[in-house]
């Protein structure tokens, strides 16, 4: 019960109720921000990527702002002056310090989850979603006349049972106009629009592609700008129950960032200044994601990816057993440096 009492002192802490009314309040004017309502009239395909951009407006205030507010306050109470009283308890130090990080993980985990609520309140209900599966090499390709095409084949998609949905990346160059129409083509089927600037045309296969490689085609019809075939831009989608797929999976990867930056903020805050150590763990956070995005076993070390997949519209998959190990090893050294602290005083 005393590490329980410690664990929810901890907590108020680092997440004092006027702290949480502010945020609750921004994420609040962020869901209801967003012009979801007039999307379909401007564009009645638009309505998904609108949803998407209203949880996006809520999840920029939660990285933008409560993530960095979070750290801090989570360096704040790994102060060595404010945890001497602490000191004469018989506890043991390591449980004590694992009362204090649960008090901090619990208060990042209030504030994802009024992130993850928001953003579902704000965006309104949606149907079944998308999400990456496997993504394929495709030609550079620059269509400049009309009627030119580019064809290529993909083996990987020989066998590809009808329903399949395949999604090409395109863009536009300067041209004959600020816009061009492209078609996709493939086993059979084909989808056409306008592009104006960075797009993806999303077909559904309407046939068994059998056992040879499936032969695929984009066709510039008519006028206008250059079309553009960009690299990595062909992919296959795979379905997802709902949208609410989306936010779920943002909010597990907040998680394992907000607890892995809380404990660590925790533990330096014992050799540095509150600011100091909240900054350095920013500073790693923005590391992560200037070096190798993704590649390492960093919590969130994608967000630019995590980002583009959202606003795509498709839903990002949940964080891997990489970034859930790394999660768990940041909290383990913040941990272990806050209980040195408690046990030799902290910094001089």
């Amino acid at each position: 019960m005393p590490h329980l009492a410690l664990a929810w002192l901890a907590l108020r802490r680092a997440l004092p109720w006027p702290l949480a009314l502010v945020l609750a309040l921004l994420f609040a004017l962020a869901a209801r921000g967003s012009g979801v309502a007039l999307a379909p009239a401007l564009d009645p395909d638009g309505a998904g990527l609108a949803r998407a951009a209203e949880r996006l407006d809520v999840w920029s205030v939660f990285f933008g702002l409560a993530l960095p507010l979070l750290v801090w306050r989570a360096a704040w109470l790994g102060r060595p002056e404010q945890n001497d009283w602490l000191r004469p308890l018989p506890a043991p130090r390591g449980a004590l310090a694992l009362a204090l990080f649960a008090g901090v993980a619990a208060a990042g985990a209030l504030v994802v989850a009024g992130a993850v609520v928001a953003s579902e309140l704000g965006a309104g209900a949606g149907g079944p979603a998308w999400r990456r599966a496997e993504v394929w090499d495709t030609p550079v390709a620059l269509l400049l006349g009309p009627r030119t095409a580019v064809h290529w084949t993909e083996p990987a998609l020989a066998g590809a049972p009808r329903g399949t949905r395949l999604s090409l990346a395109v863009t536009v160059a300067p041209g004959a106009g600020p816009a061009a129409t492209a078609r996709f083509t493939a086993a059979g089927g084909s989808v056409e629009a306008r592009v104006s600037g960075r797009r993806r045309l999303v077909l559904e296969l309407p046939a068994d592609t059998g056992a040879a490689p499936l032969e695929l085609a984009l066709e510039r019809v008519g006028e206008g700008a250059a079309l553009v075939l960009l690299p990595d831009g062909l992919e296959r989608l795979e379905p997802v129950a709902s949208e609410r797929a989306v936010s779920l999976a943002l909010g597990a990867h907040a998680l394992a960032l907000v607890v892995a930056a809380g404990a660590l903020a925790l533990g330096l805050a014992r050799a540095l200044r509150p600011a100091l150590a909240a900054l350095s763990v920013l500073a790693l956070i923005v590391l992560a994601q200037l070096v190798s995005p993704g590649a390492a076993p960093v919590p969130a070390g994608d967000l630019a990816g995590l980002w583009s997949e959202v606003a795509s519209g498709l839903a990002p998959h949940a964080p891997g057993a990489g970034a859930a190990a790394g999660a768990l090893a940041c909290a383990a050294v913040g941990v272990l440096l806050c209980r040195s602290g408690l046990g030799t005083g902290g910094r001089a």
